[in-house]
């Protein structure tokens, strides 16, 4: 999709999100405009490989997809770095918030997808498990991520959410196995949620609502306690596939 197609969805978004919440848009506006002006907003992943499990990550705020400072570019970088001999087939990728739309078209290719049609019944069962996670509006672009997913059929092992701002991002839809949300409450002004709920209990696991102390917006997607949630979770796939 080309920056200006980016635009155009990103200003709709702001419409609809100006009649719904007018005070929390002036406080991320300035983030969406930083952020498309970026050079490295739209940075595409490297060329596609077979993939057995998939780690998505969403950065925030004016943070581009490779930002090294970025926690959620730190969390690719460490299960880039782990034995390739041990997890064959992790292909782990961040996006920008704003470019929310190409994650979801770069998801769907690796379950074979050539078309903007549904997949089908044997792609889903063939193609690789997902991981989900993001900061700020990352956190938003996660579950409108995995709510996309549902509407393939595909199931998320997990989503995890930073410090999300976003106006769609409370309830994590039934294809989620497992979803973490952590907070913090020392930024003035601009928080996070502090709160997600499960939309069926009986298929999604809520593993917490956590607060992360001495943590503000900007870095608490550096938490290590995150971090080790997400490799955790991609060694016990792997462990027991």
């Amino acid at each position: 999709m080309s920056p200006g197609s980016m635009v155009s969805i990103v200003r709709n978004f702001l419409r609809r999100a100006l009649r719904s919440n007018r005070h929390r848009l002036l406080l991320i506006a300035p983030w969406i405009i930083a952020a498309l002006i970026s050079p490295g907003a739209f940075a595409a992943p490297n060329a596609a490989e077979p993939c057995r499990l998939i780690v998505v990550g969403y950065t925030g705020g004016t943070e581009t997809p490779n930002y090294s400072m970025s926690g959620i570019v730190q969390i690719r970088d460490r299960l880039d770095n782990l034995n390739k001999m041990d997890y064959p087939g992790l292909c782990a990728h961040t996006f920008s918030a704003y470019d929310w739309w190409h994650a979801y078209g770069w998801v769907r290719s690796q379950f074979g997808a050539t078309g903007r049609g549904q997949l089908t019944p044997q792609e889903v069962a063939d193609g690789p498990k997902v991981i989900l996670y993001g900061h700020s509006l990352g956190g938003w672009a996660t579950l409108w991520l995995a709510r996309r997913l549902e509407s393939q059929g595909v199931n998320v092992e997990m989503t995890v959410q930073m410090d999300s701002v976003g106006f769609t991002d409370k309830t994590v839809p039934p294809n989620v196995k497992e979803a973490a949300n952590y907070f913090e409450k020392d930024t003035f002004l601009l928080r996070g949620r502090d709160t997600i709920r499960v939309d069926d209990g009986t298929k999604t696991k809520l593993i917490g609502n956590f607060q992360v102390l001495g943590a503000v917006h900007y870095n608490i997607s550096r938490a290590p306690a995150i971090s080790d949630l997400i490799v955790n979770e991609v060694q016990a796939i792997y462990a027991d596939p």
